[in-house]
């Protein structure tokens, strides 16, 4: 990380992920906003479930992009 950057995240976007690894993460993604989900309540108890569920909604989004399309860009690399 240089000096003075506000982010922790890698300096260039990550590479594509093959289909089968989104899929997979995808899926890992629904399990922990599931119903049954332990994570999920804790989340809701803390009073930011909603907007949790929103940041996992996104991230699956990008994983699984709707059907017709190429694979997607790149993704930058997360920030703290």
């Amino acid at each position: 990380m240089r000096a003075g950057r506000a982010s922790c995240g890698p300096d260039k976007a990550l590479p594509r992920l093959t289909t089968d690894l989104r899929a997979h993460a995808a899926e890992a993604l629904g399990r922990v906003i599931a119903a049954d989900s332990e994570l999920a309540e804790l989340w809701d108890d803390s009073g930011e479930g909603p907007q949790w569920r929103q940041g996992i909604g996104h991230l699956r989004a990008v994983l699984d992009p709707r059907p017709g399309s190429q694979e997607g860009p790149a993704v930058p690399g997360p920030t703290c």
